[in-house]
């Protein structure tokens, strides 16, 4: 991303939403696998695309200097146990 500028960068933080293709992700703050990490879901679809936060029948890796297994599950358990059941991921 280095050769992306830098006013082609949107800042977001928790609950914004972004409109993608006609639906609306909401923005969740998940951080532990690694800082600043969020992941989005549209309540539309059911759909959550958390990136490296949830792998098939584990969790991200928080192994790296910068993960925090603790917040990890902390925040896992803060935006992610609050939505509709079953979410497609």
């Amino acid at each position: 991303l280095e050769d992306v500028p830098e006013s082609r960068y949107t800042l977001v933080e928790q609950d914004d939403t972004i409109q993608l293709g006609g639906e609306t992700l909401r923005v969740l703050f998940v951080p532990g696998h690694a800082p600043g990490h969020i992941a989005f879901y549209t309540a539309d679809s059911g759909i959550l695309l958390s990136g490296d936060t949830l792998l098939l029948g584990t969790i991200g890796r928080t192994d790296f200097w910068y993960g925090d297994y603790d917040q990890l599950l902390a925040a896992i358990k803060a935006q992610y146990m609050p939505l509709p059941d079953e979410p497609i991921v």
